[in-house]
């Protein structure tokens, strides 16, 4: 069985793209796993949350991340969400249309006629739905919430240095 120093040795000669990402990947989870604890919802091995049967599918940090903090509560259009998503037009529309027709936490609307040089699908207003609210509520301090956790857990200096911020 390996000691604790040789694992820390083992993960020392890791490439810094492979120990960033488990950094990401444990940050991630914890994410995930509040926003689990927090969010009504359901999954196929598990069913729905106890008293929502109609509660939205579950998912993950990167639907917070690349489109759900974008869509204000009055809505956006799907041109002005790639925009600022930074993702692709034809990535936006599978991340809009499973957000929204399968998960339950957008809805679309019908396109804007009097929208100049847009096609139909880029005129069409995302707007987030009762649950996309609730769930825009709950990511929304998420992020403060579990560094704030990791830096009692690891140290305010270890934070620091991840985020390339040296104290005087």
């Amino acid at each position: 069985m390996e000691s604790v120093v040789d694992s820390r040795l083992a993960v020392d000669r890791l490439p810094l793209s492979a120990q960033l990402s488990h950094v990401l990947v444990a940050f991630t989870v914890e994410l995930d796993n509040q926003f689990e604890h927090e969010m009504p919802h359901r999954t196929t091995r598990h069913g729905s949350t106890p008293g929502h049967p109609r509660a939205p599918w579950l998912v993950s940090y990167p639907m917070w991340l690349h489109c759900m903090r974008y869509v204000p509560k009055e809505g956006i259009r799907a041109c002005q969400l790639v925009g600022k998503s930074g993702l692709t037009s034809k990535t936006m529309q599978f991340v809009v249309k499973r957000l929204a027709a399968w998960w339950g936490y957008l809805s679309v609307g019908k396109p804007d006629a009097g929208l100049r040089g847009a096609s139909s699908a880029a005129s069409r207003l995302v707007c987030p739905s009762a649950a996309g609210r609730q769930a825009q509520n709950i990511w929304q301090p998420l992020e403060a919430v579990v560094e704030s956790r990791w830096r009692n857990r690891f140290g305010s200096e270890v934070i620091g240095r991840l985020r390339g911020v040296h104290s005087a």
